[in-house]
């Protein structure tokens, strides 16, 4: 399924409560509070909408909770919910769930505290049943996951909840909880693609939510082989990603995409001659970017942002941010008219409106069925290869890292690089601490600036701001985001590490660093290698893989069900496997 709409994604809580008092009886009856009915609607535009309705009162039939099974009635929670979405011109994607962060953590830990949900009017059985133990993600529980509305619908679901009969501790039994109903809806639905590697894997796709989590996954299989998990590769399994498609002058691409006046282009390209006007990118009559070794340069109403313009070098890849100035038809890559064209490389290309959302990017890839290489669009879905002469454009060798999760240092590995920081430049981070205790380090310089925990709080050490993120009341093994900004110049930029001391026993997500117009920079991104297995933090916008400058090697979390969905694309999950020994 195509991203079909870019929207503010909603985030809704609060809509239905349930207060219930334990005891210890042959039955355990566990009765509601009050009677609570509670209506609410969430709307992003006049195009979407989405609302839940927790049902009425608790009544007689169904106030007890028993060690039984569901079909049980007089001993089951029941509640009808009914949720209902509208949407006038595009898809919209629902994701519901129970907040269970008020239950005693005795229930959370029982695998005999159990629930299931059906479609209302079908009998209860027909569901599956799950302990609340095992779909517990940052204590919620996702009652639907990815539901498709595609018009104005409304569908009843029964909820039912009981303790089941080999539950043994009469204490766990009868203590009193509470739920809230929650959820979210947005127009902003993906499709992840599922490439086994070489195994089978029991469903190929599904859809998920921006700012949702993946929720189930299949589990694929490999004779020989354990599986370790799911990497992210941005584009479908029938592609083959890549590191660039190369052009001998001849071959270029024609998309016919319309560019709008203040769009920016961000471009990793390189040039093998060192001759006049290579094309990177191009609307004829009205823009190009191209190299004039030895320089970079623009052609009138495109002005470069970012990236070097002067000392530009044969076989050197190089990345440029620029801004269009005017609008324009059928974007070019490789050519401009279909002439000038490029003899050499490209890495990438984005394409972003004014407000920096992501519109088009382009990723070299091959197709499998036939093996041509070409630039695989991943916003729209499109795969463009040679309009011009010749042979098929020279394709780079597959991409070597699997994006994943996140990874872990015990205290004892952290990255050093050799990576410049001006004053100005702005850090985001995504990252969490396993241990409380002092100066855990995030990002620093030694002797310059440092981002650390120190929990329950997040602080600085001289030259540095944060902007937005929780500083106070921050817990353990929770990953939090913060902006920070940088005021002073500094050399050497370590992540889990200042001076390759006080190292953050905990996990990095991200670390993105961008220049004082909001141009990104760096982009670390956990990884691992395909070769090796081995993880680290992949930057992508110069292609370089950083391991382990310290002892011993990060540890690897892969996607899982509970694993946020920050990649707003269409895009695969990939099996790694380690070989059984």
């Amino acid at each position: 399924m195509k991203k079909m709409n870019i929207g503010l994604l909603i985030p809704i809580i609060i809509v239905l409560f349930i207060t219930i008092f334990g005891g210890t009886y042959a039955y355990f009856t566990w009765v509601s509070s009050n009677d609570q009915k509670t209506l609410v609607t969430f709307t992003a535009t006049a195009n979407y909408s989405c609302s839940a309705d927790g049902g009425g009162n608790i009544n007689s039939s169904n106030t007890k909770l028993a060690p039984t099974v569901c079909y049980d009635t007089d001993h089951v929670l029941k509640r009808t919910i009914s949720v209902s979405g509208n949407t006038q011109s595009t898809s919209i994607g629902l994701n519901m769930w129970l907040d269970i962060s008020s239950i005693d953590t005795a229930l959370q830990n029982s695998n005999n505290f159990v629930y299931t949900i059906v479609p209302s009017g079908e009998d209860c059985t027909t569901g599956v049943v799950r302990s609340f133990k095992e779909d517990i993600i940052d204590n919620r529980v996702y009652l639907l996951n990815s539901k498709i509305y595609s018009a104005s619908t409304t569908e009843n679901y029964d909820l039912y909840i009981w303790l089941d009969q080999a539950e043994a501790d009469t204490a766990t039994a009868s203590k009193s909880f509470n739920f809230t109903l929650g959820g979210m809806c947005t127009p902003d639905i993906y499709t992840v693609t599922f490439d086994a590697n070489g195994g089978s894997t029991s469903i190929n796709s599904k859809a998920v939510l921006s700012g949702g989590v993946y929720g189930a996954l299949p589990t694929p299989t490999k004779e020989g082989y354990n599986f370790m998990g799911w990497s992210i590769n941005k584009i479908p399994g029938e592609y083959k990603e890549i590191e660039y498609i190369q052009s001998t002058g001849t071959q270029y691409i024609y998309t016919g995409i319309p560019v709008q006046s203040g769009y920016e282009f961000e471009t990793k390209a390189s040039t093998n001659v060192a001759e006049n006007y290579k094309t990177i990118i191009a609307a004829v009559d009205k823009f190009e970017l191209y190299y004039y070794i030895p320089r970079a340069a623009v052609w009138k109403n495109i002005s470069i942002l970012s990236g070097p313009t002067s000392g530009i070098e044969s076989d050197v890849p190089y990345v440029h941010r620029s801004r269009v100035t005017v609008d324009a038809q059928n974007l070019e890559i490789f050519s401009y008219n279909r002439s000038y064209n490029l003899n050499g490389k490209i890495y990438y290309v984005k394409m972003y409106d004014s407000n920096n959302n992501l519109l088009r990017n382009f990723v070299p890839a091959i197709r499998r069925s036939d093996n041509k290489p070409g630039l695989y669009e991943t916003v729209g879905g499109v795969f463009y290869t040679n309009n011009g002469s010749g042979s098929d454009f020279i394709p780079g060798g597959e991409v070597q890292y699997g994006l994943i999760e996140s990874i872990e240092s015990t205290g004892a590995q952290y990255i050093y690089t050799d990576i410049y920081v001006e004053s100005g430049y702005e850090f985001e981070t995504k990252s969490s601490a396993n241990t409380t205790g002092n100066y855990k380090t995030i990002i620093a310089v030694n002797s310059k600036f440092e981002l650390y925990y120190n929990l329950p709080s997040v602080a600085t050490w001289q030259n540095i701001t944060i902007l937005s993120g929780q500083t106070s009341n921050v817990k353990a093994n929770v990953p939090y985001v913060h902006r920070s900004r940088v005021t002073t110049n500094a050399q050497n930029l370590e992540i889990f590490s200042y001076n390759r001391l006080y190292n953050l026993n905990g996990k990095i997500y991200y670390v993105k660093m961008y220049n004082s117009n909001n141009i990104l920079l760096r982009n670390f991104v956990a990884a691992v290698r395909k070769s090796d297995n081995k993880p680290g933090l992949y930057e992508t916008i110069n292609g370089v893989f950083y391991t382990n400058g310290g002892t011993g090697d990060f540890s690897a979390y892969y996607i899982t069900r509970g694993s946020n969905v920050d990649l707003l694309e269409n895009h695969t999950l990939v099996a790694i496997w380690e070989a059984n020994n």
